[in-house]
């Protein structure tokens, strides 16, 4: 894996950009239109390579009370098959193209601010239909799920005593507007509003 980086910064922040590219050995994966019936794997999986490659900038900084960080990534997963050679180089299941976010904060008082953030991004490459069928073998890897995107915002409140304990809390909404992945609102919530709007809060103590 190669990786090259470059970073300048300001007077009250930085700008970073670097880019990467790799290769894969061995990748496996099921074959278009497999329906796993016993145990003989080999008659279901596919194996050859992959490279993934990408750029991604950051910038960062600080005016006063506010604070805007802002990011992008291109970013490319391909792999390639003995048994569909004449596809080419195809998207890996977790190649995301496009991603670009950024968070805007103010500084209320010493002690609290308030910030707001958003994120967007391509959507995945999927191997299944609308009834979870797998697609045909002239579709592999050609379908992607909607683009995701979502906005949130966050109340943060530090306090630090004399006796150099912390305390910290948290509280915002998650996803006010957006449609964050599936297996992101199944994985880490329990509790689903409304289009998957969520609040959320914490307290932390430091001592």
């Amino acid at each position: 894996m190669r990786t090259d980086r470059w970073k300048h910064f300001l007077s009250r922040g930085q700008v970073e950009i670097s880019g990467y590219y790799k290769t894969r050995r061995n990748v496996v994966a099921l074959r278009p239109e497999a329906f796993i019936e016993d145990d003989q794997w080999s008659n279901y999986i596919m194996e050859g390579d992959g490279d993934s490659y990408g750029i991604k900038g950051y910038f960062f900084n600080t005016w006063k009370r506010w604070t805007l960080q802002l990011f992008y990534a291109y970013t490319r997963s391909r792999e390639w098959f003995d048994d569909l050679k004449e596809q080419g180089r195809l998207p890996s299941l977790y190649d995301i193209p496009h991603q670009i976010g950024g968070a805007l904060s103010c500084q209320l008082t010493k002690r609290a601010s308030v910030s707001l953030g958003g994120l967007v991004r391509s959507g995945k490459v999927t191997d299944l239909d609308q009834n979870f069928d797998p697609l045909p073998q002239e579709d592999f890897r050609k379908v992607r799920e909607p683009m995701n995107y979502r906005v949130d915002a966050s109340y943060t409140y530090k306090k630090e005593f004399r006796t150099g304990r912390l305390l910290l809390f948290r509280a915002g909404l998650y996803n006010i507007v957006g449609n964050p992945p599936e297996e992101e609102i199944l994985n880490f919530y329990s509790v689903h509003w409304h289009r998957n709007c969520l609040p959320y809060g914490s307290i932390s103590f430091k001592f």
